[in-house]
This record gives C-alpha cells, structure tokens and sequence, in this order.
C-alpha cells in the first residue's frame, strides 16, 4: 500500500496483519468491504462501484498472502467472506500461539552457562512474541517472571528483587550486570573482597589488631589457598593422656554394629561424674572438628543418667579410634555452596524404640569420598532402624540435581528394607546404606 508495508501472512503474524492490513483498506477507502456484506437495491451505477472497490479490496489481501495461501483462498470472489475465511484459518492457530507464549514467559528459567545479557533478550523476546500474537504482557509482569527465573547462583540478588517490583528491566539488567561481574571474579580476589569489608565494619565499632590465628578454642587452624583445615590434635593427645591411652592400640572405626552387646551385661554401673566427663570432652571434639564420631558420641548419651562399664568401655574405643585418626583435619573450602541436610526419617532404635539423632550435614561438599566417609561413619557402622526412607530436607533453593537423599556430586545413596520381622516384635526394618 502507498503509506503502510503490510507483512506476508506466516501464520505466526496474524494479529499484527490484520492490525496493517485494516489500516491500509482504511487509507484506500475499502474498509467497509470487509466488514459489511453488499447493500441491497444498489443502483446500477453504485453496484458497479461496489463491484470494483470489491475486486480491489480482494486484489490487496491477496498480495499479501504466500503463494500457497493465495491457492487455498483463490475461489474467493466476496472482500468479506474471504477476510472472514482468512480470520478463521488463524485466529484459531494464533489463539493456540498465545496460550504457548504465555506459558513460555511463565516458564522462563536461564539457562546454565547464559549470560545475563543474553536471558535478559531472551525474556524481552518473549514478551513481544507475546504482544505480537495479541497477549497484554505488562513491564511489572515481565519484570517478575524474568527474576523468578534466575538460577542457583543469582539466588541471593533473585530474593533481594522479588521484593523490588517496580524496578524496569533496565534496571533489573544492570543490577544483574554487576552481580555477574562480581560471581567472575577470581575466588581469592571475591574472598579478599569480603574479608576486607567485614573487617572495615568491625574497626569502625572496635579497635582491632589484626595477625595470623593458628589456635582458637582449642583448634589448629592451617590456612591454604583453597581454604582453611581445622583439627585438634593437641587436645586428643591430651584426652588420650588423661585416660590413660597414650601408648593404646588404634582401632579404625568409632564403633561397629552390634559391639555393644560383645559386652556382657552385668548391671556393673560407674561413676556418673566420670562417664559424663568423658562423654562431655568427646562431644565437644565432635561438635568442632570430628563430625565422624557424632553419632557414637550421641548414641552414649543416652546412658549420661545411668552408665554401665561397658559404656565406658565404648567411649574408651572412640579414644582409640582418635589416637590413630588424631592427624585428621575438617577442610572448609572457600568455594560457595549449598547447604545440604539428612537424617534419618525413624529415629528409633531397633532394640528398644529410643530415639537417637543420625544425620548429615554438608556445606559445598563435592567429594564423594568425603560424602561416603560421613555417611558410613555417622549411619553406617551402627544399626540404624528406619520405616521410611533417608529423605533430603529438600530446601527451597536446592537445584533439583539435588533433590534426592543424601546427594552430591554424582551419587546418591539409596535406602532397602532387609531384615524381616521376628516373632513377637513390631515390624521394625533396618537401613542398608548403598551407593550407586
């Protein structure tokens, strides 16, 4: 047309030609030929007019359909019964377009590895398929579906927006910007960063003098490039002195299934002060450093009230598991991670229906090893009884990946019921621990 470039008819730009398409017939004076049917009682002169406004108002549609769709409407003699065929052949197909745009957009997740710049276009793309194929997308909307999307590592910026609606997406992409600038950076120089600033906030409260710490509390810190090693290898020597275990054979596990009753029960009680101490001073070894003897450590204080010798005796194994692990360190990664917590669904204990605590916590653990030696030392040497199975916490921000029991990396560890019941008992079922 003169004034208005009107787009070939694909079937995905229905909305937008016939918008183009309206305006154009306006501009010829042949609008009414598709919105009205021919007039009754015309006189010859007037009919003539309308038979040839009518022949261009067709010429000008079909100009602008492909080949193919100029084919399927050929037989068309009537402006109107050939507009009103070309609506009901897309109107229906656009109608099924906008549904998927509109799930498209509240779908839209970035991808691993795309750029900020590269979501923010994909998102903006989006919307105007959507205002192309007739669906209102309003800035706020757009703006709220685009930070929902956001993955893992743009969480704490994602939770910080969702509060901040009224932000544009220029906004949005700068902020954005920044803050994958910043996850670019080299971890030392992220980490340099972070020190530096909470150290800049503590001087403007206290006065402070800063040095290299290797003991605190008890425990040796080792600091390295990648992170910082705990341990206490001073105070299990002093433990194993205390006791008497200096000179002690090493044993390699805390505990083992069913060591328990390899003592006999003879009612021998000791000195409750005695048997806590003991069990205070172990605990706050496992609390620190020793996450590997957690769950012996909980498991003898239950008998913190009423301790029998081969309690003792118990604890005493743990002394000797430390003195051949006593050189062991916890290493705390400077590398960001996620939080991941287990436990065990019962709690019960198999011989009596106590409950204990058996559980898992791991903080940017990506060794499997290290996964299988908690795991095996905390639920796995002892009989841990279970109904159901060891299920995740599954919290809000963990990706999906993660989302299985106790997982990281690329294992998973699965729960089988094998022991069947006796007779006389409740049905109780034991926890075999695998990997896979």
């Amino acid at each position: 047309m003169d004034k208005i470039t009107i787009p070939d008819l694909n079937g995905t730009n229905y909305f937008i030609w016939e918008l183009k398409m309206k305006a154009a017939l306006s501009l010829k004076r042949l609008a009414p030929l598709i919105l009205e049917e021919k007039p009754e009682d015309l006189t010859r002169k007037d009919e003539m007019d309308w038979i040839t406004k009518n022949s261009d108002a067709i010429a000008y549609i079909k100009l602008s359909l492909a080949d193919e769709q100029a084919l399927q409407f050929a037989a068309e003699d009537n402006a109107k019964v050939l507009w009103d065929k070309i609506r009901a052949t897309y109107m229906g197909e656009g109608e099924d377009r906008k549904i998927d745009a509109g799930n498209e957009l509240k779908n839209i997740r970035m991808k691993n590895g795309e750029t900020v710049a590269d979501y923010i276009a994909r998102a903006r793309g989006i919307s105007t398929k959507c205002h192309s194929l007739g669906l209102d997308v309003s800035p706020r909307e757009l703006v709220y579906h685009t930070v929902r999307g956001l993955n893992g590592k743009f969480s704490k910026v994602r939770d910080i927006l969702k509060t901040q609606r009224g932000k544009s997406m220029d906004e949005i992409l700068q902020i954005l910007r920044e803050e994958e600038a910043t996850l670019n950076l080299p971890i030392k120089t992220r980490m340099d960063g972070i020190n530096e600033d909470i150290v800049s906030k503590i001087k403007n409260v206290f006065e402070v003098v800063e040095n290299k710490t290797n003991k605190f509390l008890g425990m040796e810190i080792e600091k390295c490039e990648n992170g910082i090693y705990l341990s206490q290898c001073d105070y299990i020597n002093s433990l194993l002195v205390k006791h008497n275990l200096e000179n002690c054979k090493s044993v390699k596990t805390p505990i083992v299934k069913g060591e328990d009753k390899i003592f006999p029960s003879t009612n021998e009680f000791i000195d409750i002060t005695m048997y806590q101490e003991l069990i205070g001073e172990l605990l706050y070894l496992a609390n620190r450093t020793r996450p590997d003897i957690s769950f012996v450590i909980s498991y003898l204080s239950q008998f913190n009230h009423n301790p029998e010798k081969r309690h003792y005796n118990l604890a005493k194994r743990v002394l000797r598991y430390l003195m051949g692990s006593k050189d062991k360190k916890l290493f705390y990664e400077n590398e960001f991670g996620i939080l991941n917590a287990s436990s065990d669904a019962s709690w019960g204990n198999a011989e009596n229906g106590k409950s204990f605590s058996g559980g898992v916590v791991l903080l940017a653990v990506d060794n499997n090893s290290h996964l299988e030696y908690l795991v095996e030392c905390i639920m796995g040497l002892y009989k841990v009884p279970s109904r159901k199975r060891v299920r995740n916490l599954d919290l809000h921000f963990v990706p999906a990946k993660y989302r299985i029991a106790l997982y990281t990396g690329t294992k998973r560890i699965r729960a089988t019921n094998f022991r069947p019941c006796e007779r006389g008992q409740r049905d109780r079922k034991q926890l075999h621990i695998q990997f896979s």
